[in-house]
């Protein structure tokens, strides 16, 4: 079972990772974690994001890439665990790669580009699951992480974009994510968050 989750940052991601991790390796379910910047070049992609300014195509092509090239990661893992979770990846490309672009621009990201890898290079998630969390209260714990990247120092503005996302592709017919299902995360209640989060994989895991 391939499961990703996704959210805005500070929403608790890699907090669920990890605990989601624990609590099905203790119960006997053989589970490993990847991040979105996990293969070999990963690092320097991360780099280049999250240190320069760069144009809204070239951020595209860095993204794209970087997903790309983690593929083989993900199938090695399926091939040996029950569930790999991953931080991060369809939604985060759509969501951080559109900001401020024009219509025009993110027709191209979400119909061209990511529906085409998607469809035809990207594994799809069996599951995903969307932490759904409170700006300010996510922006607060980006704040206290203390030197903040490219992409954090947006802040607001970039959260409230990946949220209106976030949103259009539940809403949509079309999402060539399949399969999500919204998680609270509010209020720091991390052991509710993984109770519900662990139902839905549970479930999920029932149906295989």
């Amino acid at each position: 079972m391939f499961l990703v989750i996704e959210g805005i940052d500070g929403s608790g991601k890699t907090t669920l990772v990890n605990s989601l991790a624990e609590a099905l390796n203790n119960e006997g379910i053989s589970t490993a974690t990847l991040g979105a910047w996990d293969s070999e070049h990963g690092p320097a992609f991360r780099k280049l994001l999250t240190e320069t300014e760069l144009p809204g195509v070239a951020q595209l092509m860095v993204a794209c890439a970087a997903r790309t090239l983690i593929q083989p990661e993900i199938e090695q893992l399926l091939g040996t665990h029950e569930v790999v979770i991953m931080d991060r990846y369809f939604l985060s490309t759509l969501a951080y790669q559109t900001y401020r672009a024009t219509p025009e621009v993110e027709a191209f990201v979400k119909h061209q580009v990511i529906t085409h890898l998607g469809m035809n290079m990207w594994r799809n998630p069996d599951l995903t699951l969307l932490l759904d969390a409170f700006p300010e209260d996510a922006l607060a714990r980006v704040s206290s992480r203390g030197d903040k990247d490219v992409l954090e120092r947006k802040g607001e503005a970039l959260m409230e974009h990946c949220i209106g996302v976030f949103g259009d592709e539940l809403a949509s017919e079309n999402s060539v994510v399949t399969n999500i299902r919204v998680v609270p995360a509010r209020n720091n209640e991390q052991e509710l968050v993984l109770k519900k989060a662990l139902g839905y994989v549970k479930e999920m895991l029932d149906k295989a």
